[in-house]
């Protein structure tokens, strides 16, 4: 699991790497989860604080949120808390690929379904 983990966030991997060893030294799953909440910074889990204030932004602003996603593209910014930084198309998350897949599945079975 840990190489799993460094080879996903690299080896800045502290929140993750502090549930592992709390879990593993026997504590109970709150005391674990909290270790790990409470390492959250820059170099792990920093993306967090940057989506929040972009989505309540965009929530503010009253935006849809296709209209944000598509704000952000011509803005060409990426949005934070989505994927990983080292992810891109040549080098795709899995979970945005499963995604893709099933929105692809979805699209072709409505539009068949339709008709």
């Amino acid at each position: 699991m840990c190489l799993m983990l460094t080879a996903d966030h690299g080896p800045a991997v502290a929140g993750a790497h502090n549930t592992i060893v709390c879990a593993r030294a026997g504590k109970d799953l709150v005391s674990s989860l909290t270790s790990g909440l409470l390492t959250i910074g820059s170099r792990f889990g920093g993306a967090l604080d940057e989506s929040a204030k972009m989505f309540s932004k965009a929530f503010d602003a009253k935006q849809e949120p296709q209209e944000f996603v598509s704000s952000m593209r011509k803005e060409g910014k990426l949005i934070m808390g989505v994927g990983h930084r080292i992810k891109s198309i040549n080098n795709p998350e899995l979970f945005i690929q499963l995604v893709n897949a099933e929105h692809l599945n979805h699209t072709i079975t409505g539009i068949f379904s339709n008709s």
